[in-house]
């Protein structure tokens, strides 16, 4: 079955229809959660979902085996169900039902956790708790969040509009892509970056947190983000900090859960960075085969090189740009990431795209016999170098991201073929030879060539840099 698309559509009927409500307790004695989800009054559905993955993280999961239990009620009576034999994550109700309440276990994914319960917070990841019901994808979801009666001080942060520890999204999409936390002792910083817009950041599972210098690292991404971009996609960022959990991060539509090791920003600022970047390469700038979503299979994409490792690069082209790293240590981490690839062995498996398309049949998220973030990485670093060498410094990478964002940020999203034409429109048609050679073959993309045509050696270990200022196309990094 095929959801309804990722963002419900202005002026359709469906955004008027009255909300579906859930709530959500804690139960950390059992470490699980009790779920309740209400149709509204007079409404009823045959079926019940839980998710097979969640956007982000391109791994099956199967969250209904994470459901302890489930119990179906109509009209306040128990109504009989039958989990579906043959998926996991689905549970028919002939009679139909208006109320179903599930328990559900805490579990983790390769990136954030999708419920974890702290002593003094739980955090919710919402793809991996809360289901839906078939047919009403696109209602507002209306989703109360209880902590336990021993948190007297608790708060709640979320990136969509909260009231009175309700959750108020626009559909079941923007829902379970929307990670809160709930707690007694988090830390919270607040910066403006613009008329209307602001930053937030949101520290917990851990005391004492001095949040300051990081809350100032991502107001600066913010405005430099913008500079790229021309605009800021949205109002409120939320950036959720646990300094509990595994050192890993994940993407949402204005929101990033992070696991963080340390408050210093010089230390973490590179995950940052990326998780911020993905908020317009992604989240907006969408490859086909991501969306529209359906969460009950894969999603498959040959372009995940390009919303994962290309973000990666401009993750360090933004923090070189802002003066938190120099070019100097830009140039080697770019040499440290050469290196490490050209000694894997498994470089010759997968192509970039191969590496995308079948990163479902292995676990980890990472790719397919080879990382689409390493490869993509250095992709990106090829095609930056090529633009502005074909187009005598005239035009870079941010232009082919700009355009992307300006024509492609749309729920079907844009092909490997329309890329290829994007880059070749500002790198000539030479661009088009440099675009297959790094995504269509194995081994390494041909940045070496593109190193040497704007001055640097390299030694197979470091980047000897030439006199910028005597050569014909230096790499400056910044946007002609």
């Amino acid at each position: 079955m095929s959801l309804l698309p990722l963002f419900a559509m202005a002026g359709v009927g469906v955004l008027t229809q009255p909300a579906v409500k859930l709530s959500l307790e804690f139960l950390s004695e059992t470490q699980s959660a009790k779920v309740t989800l209400d149709l509204p009054k007079g409404e009823s559905a045959p079926q019940f979902r839980m998710a097979a993955w969640a956007p982000g993280d391109y791994q099956i999961w199967n969250f209904g085996n994470q459901v302890r239990n489930a119990e179906f009620f109509r009209n306040g009576k128990i109504t009989p169900s039958k989990r579906s034999p043959n998926d996991p994550n689905l549970w028919q109700v002939p009679g139909g039902y208006d109320r179903v309440v599930t328990t559900v276990r805490a579990s983790n994914g390769n990136f954030t956790p999708w419920l974890a319960l702290g002593k003094d917070y739980a955090f919710v990841s919402p793809a991996g708790v809360l289901g839906w019901v078939p047919g009403f994808e696109n209602r507002k979801m209306l989703l109360t969040v209880k902590p336990p009666q021993e948190w007297k001080r608790a708060t709640l942060h979320c990136a969509p509009p909260t009231k009175d520890g309700t959750v108020q999204a626009g559909d079941y999409f923007e829902l379970i892509d929307s990670p809160f936390v709930i707690g007694e002792n988090l830390t919270v910083e607040t910066r403006s970056v613009g008329k209307g817009k602001e930053v937030v950041t949101v520290g917990f599972g851990k005391p004492e947190l001095k949040l300051g210098p990081i809350a100032d690292l991502l107001a600066d991404l913010a405005k430099e983000n913008e500079k790229l971009f021309g605009e800021n996609p949205v109002d409120r960022f939320v950036l959720l900090c646990d300094f509990d959990g595994f050192a890993s991060g994940l993407e949402h539509r204005a929101s990033s859960r992070v696991g963080l090791w340390s408050t210093s920003p010089q230390q973490v600022q590179g995950l940052i960075s990326h998780e911020y970047f993905h908020i317009f390469n992604i989240k907006r700038i969408r490859p086909k085969g991501i969306g529209p979503l359906d969460l009950t299979q894969p999603a498959k994409t040959p372009s995940l090189w390009f919303a994962e490792g290309v973000t990666d690069y401009y993750a360090e082209v933004i923090l070189t740009r802002l003066g938190r790293q120099t070019k100097q240590e830009f140039l080697k981490g770019m040499a440290t990431m050469l290196q490490r690839f050209q000694q894997r062995r498994s470089r010759s498996q997968a192509t970039a795209i191969e590496s995308s398309l079948r990163v479902w049949e292995v676990k980890g998220s990472q790719g397919y016999g080879i990382s689409y973030y390493e490869v993509g990485w250095l992709i990106g670093a090829t095609l930056d170098l090529a633009i502005r060498r074909e187009s005598k410094q005239k035009f870079s990478l941010d232009d082919v991201m700009r355009a992307l964002y300006k024509s492609h940020k749309r729920p079907d999203g844009f092909t490997e073929v329309e890329l290829r034409q994007i880059c070749t429109t500002y790198g000539g048609p030479q661009l088009g030879e440099i675009y297959d050679d790094c995504v269509n073959s194995t081994g390494s993309p041909p940045l070496g060539q593109e190193l040497r045509s704007a001055g640097y050696t390299w030694n197979g270990r470091d980047l000897v840099a030439p006199e910028e200022t005597r050569h014909k196309y230096p790499y400056d990094l910044r946007s002609p």
